[in-house]
């Protein structure tokens, strides 16, 4: 299967030395504070309370695999791409973007203490859904190419969740 994640990790060389590592399906599912699959319903960026700029990305879920279970999430992620906000413009590199009504699999970080998230794997944390002929597939989020049944990832999944303590 597809389910690895480049991570950015600080090597014992010092802060700006970093070694890429991949983790597993299964790191990435003990990562996640939510892991759901939905529909994007809204996408807005705008500064928030302290004035960091934002994207309040909203999701009607359809099936929530991790965390509290409800119809719609909407979570705050790091900084925003398009037009300057407030006269502000903060992209942050391998974040991923969203469309409204664009059908996703997100393995969502715990907010932090600002309410700031992100996938587990930043753009690696989003698996895009594709419907065609009868059939849900997902984008591999390294390559891009659809390789494998939504229902195949929805188990794997859970099988990582069963394994975990």
């Amino acid at each position: 299967m597809f389910f690895a994640v480049v991570s950015v990790v600080t090597a014992a060389g010092g802060a700006d030395a970093l070694t890429l590592r991949q983790m597993t399906l299964g790191e990435q599912v003990h990562e996640a504070g939510d892991i759901v699959h939905g529909v994007v319903a809204a996408v807005a960026t705008s500064p928030d309370e302290s004035g960091i700029l934002a994207t309040w990305v909203t999701v009607d879920v359809a099936r929530t695999l991790k965390g509290a279970a409800r119809q719609r999430l909407t979570f705050k992620q790091l900084g925003g791409s398009g037009e300057p906000v407030a006269g502000s413009l903060l992209h942050v590199a391998d974040l991923p973007g969203y469309r409204a009504g664009e059908e996703v699999v997100l393995l969502l970080r715990r907010p932090s203490t600002r309410g700031f998230t992100s996938p587990v794997g930043l753009a690696d944390g989003v698996f895009r859904v594709e419907q065609a002929a009868g059939s849900a597939r997902v984008r591999d989020p390294k390559t891009a190419a659809t390789t494998t049944e939504l229902d195949a990832l929805l188990r794997a999944i859970e099988a990582e969740m069963a394994r975990q303590p």
